[in-house]
């Protein structure tokens, strides 16, 4: 019933392959927050999913407008979750984060030319599809965006630093992240030393290391930076 109301709530929408043809600036959302609808300056593009990209955007200020559903007595309705101003640099692709108790936020902005997150599949979304495998290979594959949200959630409830790393290295015995994962991970900490632990930890449960390097930018010393460094390096 819930998947009928669904699909007649978002019936309305617009999916098109690229919001301006001839950009090459492109953004993408992962929601922790179960699957959104966005519009890019009042373009709406339809199917709900917790990865949302779209490529050929227009660089500047866009106005992005980000939509959930909430069932009311049985009946599903869409909800404004955010709506703002949102810088697109130029020959970029900008990676995106929302979250309902932390906000959306820029993850990261990268020159364009190579895909970050999943392999293009076409039109304008990128995906994490389990079938087709990440970044081309058929296994492993990361947590899915339910999954780590809760996992997420339980980090983030822990009363005590040491509970929350336990926890969080806990988290990573069966399952495997991503970089931008990890990077949320880290933030949940107060201390520079969990954050290294817990980094330090995850790299060998990441589906993307090659881009693992992404993870310095929550740590706040560069002693951090060279100590995680030296470690990696080390189990090479």
């Amino acid at each position: 019933m819930k998947n009928t109301l669904l699909m007649l709530l978002f019936a309305t929408t617009i999916s098109v392959a690229s919001a301006y043809p001839g950009s090459r600036s492109s953004l993408e959302i992962v929601s922790y927050s179960g699957p959104i609808s966005v519009s890019v300056d009042r373009q709406y593009f339809g199917q709900p999913t917790d990865h949302f990209a779209v490529d050929n955007i227009k660089p500047g200020n866009r106005y992005i407008e980000i939509f959930g559903i909430r069932f009311h007595h049985g009946h599903a309705e869409r909800v404004k979750l955010f709506a703002g101003r949102v810088f697109i640099s130029n020959d970029s692709r900008i990676s995106a984060v929302f979250d309902e108790r932390r906000g959306f936020y820029i993850a990261e902005t990268r020159p364009y030319g190579t895909y970050g997150y999943g392999g293009y599949q076409g039109y304008d979304t990128y995906g994490y599809g389990q079938d087709q495998g990440y970044y081309g290979y058929p296994s492993p594959v990361p947590m899915s965006s339910g999954q780590f949200s809760g996992y997420l959630d339980v980090v983030d409830d822990q009363w005590t630093e040491s509970n929350r790393l336990q926890v969080a290295l806990q988290g990573l015995t069966y399952n495997w992240l991503t970089t931008l994962q990890v990077k949320a991970v880290m933030e949940t900490f107060w201390t520079e030393s969990a954050r290294l632990e817990f980094a330090k930890a995850a790299y060998s449960r990441v589906v993307d290391p090659q881009i693992y390097y992404e993870v310095n930018e929550v740590f706040w010393s560069q002693s951090s930076v060279q100590e995680l460094s030296r470690y990696i390096l080390q189990g090479r």
